[in-house]
């Protein structure tokens, strides 16, 4: 893993009207990057972070060619020669990346709404929430199920509860609200 930062140009200049005095301010940007081996290949990760707060990936790949041999006279069906008697394979990389800009917002949000109904939620850092209802486990479960939401239930403990999109962690939070109200539970 990589940590520093670099120059990236001219970040804004102004030249005086009356004076002709230049200002000018250089752009910095933060980069994160970390190079990983796959095989044959060299994968680097780069992640640039603005100061007008935008973010920017860039995925670069080198290594050595994936190779395999070919009698004489032979052509590749699915390659290229690189040398006599030798192809390399066509093939593409397709990378796919997620940010989730929430960074623990949502789980924080469903964990504090469940404080506030009364529930006593341990911490986690994980993207689920635990709620200890001893014998009242099944029917809590019954109970988001029946307003559409699927939590994992361990009977006799209580229920796991993964933090899914606002909508459904929204109906989540209204069924928990609810059945604690009915099963009057302190």
């Amino acid at each position: 893993m990589c940590l520093h930062e670099e120059d990236f140009g001219i970040l804004w200049k102004h030249t005086d009207l009356f004076t002709g005095e230049v200002d000018v301010r250089r752009a910095r940007r933060l980069v994160v990057s970390s190079i990983s081996t796959v095989g044959n290949y060299e994968y680097g990760l780069f992640w640039y972070f603005h100061q007008d707060g935008s973010i920017h990936f860039e995925m670069k790949a080198t290594g050595i060619l994936n190779t395999a041999g070919l009698r004489r006279g032979e052509a590749p069906t699915y390659g290229t020669i690189v040398s006599p008697g030798v192809y390399a394979h066509y093939h593409q990389h397709v990378f796919n990346v997620r940010l989730d800009m929430a960074v623990d917002g949502e789980r924080n949000r469903v964990v504090d709404a469940l404080r506030a109904q009364g529930w006593t939620v341990p911490e986690t850092q994980a993207n689920f929430v635990w709620l200890r209802l001893g014998e009242q486990t099944a029917a809590f479960a019954g109970a988001c199920e029946q307003a559409g939401v699927v939590v994992r239930p361990f009977p006799g403990e209580g229920v796991r509860v993964t933090i899914g999109e606002n909508e459904a962690n929204d109906i989540f939070l209204k069924a928990a609200d609810g059945f604690r109200k009915d099963a009057q539970l302190p």
